[in-house]
């Protein structure tokens, strides 16, 4: 799990910046890591279980799967 968080921050910080449309990577570049690492860890701890996580993911991507990418990819 240690050596995989940074594989998931990655792409994570990439859309971030992309997304906010800067480019100039490095003057974000720490500030977006530490706030990824914050969220997921804030997020981590105030989870009581995975069923509660598990919930809201199946919740948030199956609502774009059977309403969002249809509409996208018409």
């Amino acid at each position: 799990v240690t050596l995989s968080f940074p594989l998931s921050v990655f792409p994570a910080r990439d859309a971030l910046i992309h997304f906010f449309g800067e480019n100039d990577l490095s003057r974000h570049h720490v500030l977006l890591s530490v706030f990824i690492t914050s969220l997921s860890l804030l997020v981590a701890l105030n989870c009581s279980g995975l069923g509660v996580l598990f919930g809201f993911l199946g919740g948030f991507c199956g609502s774009l799967i059977g309403f969002v990418f249809p509409a996208v990819f018409a």
